[in-house]
């Protein structure tokens, strides 16, 4: 179904079940779909619509000013002591507490 007006969100938007429901919606339901999957096992998603530049789709920070100096030395240092938050956490062992009896 197409948008009434492309440039403006739409009117309402249906529950992310529903649409899984219809199995079929546009690029504004898929997106909340997406976003809900995400935020299900733990990510920080967002739904956003508009326009970006195109320094800022492809993460150029080449415009940025850098202090060189110190603060290089302690950005590496607290690199090294910060947890890693992508690391993958060990396996839990699964055990039966029914077999425990």
């Amino acid at each position: 179904e197409p948008l009434e007006l492309p440039t403006s969100l739409p009117s309402h938007l249906p529950s992310p079940s529903t649409i899984l429901e219809w199995q079929a919606g546009d690029c504004f339901d898929m997106a909340q779909v997406l976003c809900s999957l995400l935020l299900g096992v733990g990510y920080d998603a967002y739904v956003v619509n508009g326009y970006a530049t195109c320094a800022v789709t492809q993460a150029d920070q080449s415009s940025n000013k850098m202090s060189v100096g110190s603060s290089e030395k302690t950005q590496a240092e607290s690199k090294e002591s910060a947890p890693n938050k992508y690391a993958i956490a060990p396996r839990r062992v699964l055990e039966s507490n029914f077999l425990k009896q």
